[in-house]
């Protein structure tokens, strides 16, 4: 078996020059069962991912921008940077779902609080004369700020629970 370049007339006993239609004369595809243009092709992607991924690997190796890394030790590099990014994917996604679940409880929270609040309206419930209220209480042996403390911790009782809630939900 031999392959003769059509362009120089060159001869090769390499059974995958005839099959390729590589000429090492020319240093081209020349024929073969695969069109040159195909073939050309085919080198041109390879040729082009090469330079990238040598490209990347100096933008990581600062000052090694003459040298060309051995192309397997290229592949694990790139093989460790891809391990690397998805490890952060999967990092981000989880992060995502956290601050969306964050987003949901505390949606969820001010949306109580809000019904709450809405609850009391003033047309209803107007403003007291906290100083007349003062008076009374104190007259009946209380005080403003008893009353007050009283219902605060009602109030941030109840808010605690509804968020204990949105955590087991």
């Amino acid at each position: 078996m031999s392959f003769t370049c059509p362009c120089c007339g060159a001869v090769s006993h390499h059974p995958k020059d005839e099959e390729f239609g590589y000429c090492g004369n020319c240093h081209d595809f020349t024929g073969g069962s695969t069109s040159h243009a195909e073939l050309q092709l085919w080198f041109d992607v390879r040729r082009a991912a090469d330079q990238m991924a040598v490209a990347n690997w100096r933008e990581a190796h600062p000052g090694n921008d003459l040298v060309i890394p051995d192309h397997g030790d290229l592949v694990i590099w790139m093989l460790d940077q891809l391990a690397t990014q998805h490890r952060l994917e999967r990092v981000d996604t989880s992060l995502a779902k956290r601050v969306s679940e964050h987003m949901r409880r505390d949606a969820a929270l001010h949306l109580w609080l809000n019904n709450w609040l809405a609850s009391y309206p003033l047309d209803i419930f107007p403003e007291p004369d906290l100083t007349k209220a003062a008076e009374l209480l104190k007259s009946g042996g209380l005080t403003l700020d008893s009353v007050s403390a009283n219902m605060g911790r009602h109030v941030l009782t109840r808010v605690l629970e509804f968020i204990d809630g949105l955590k087991t939900a």
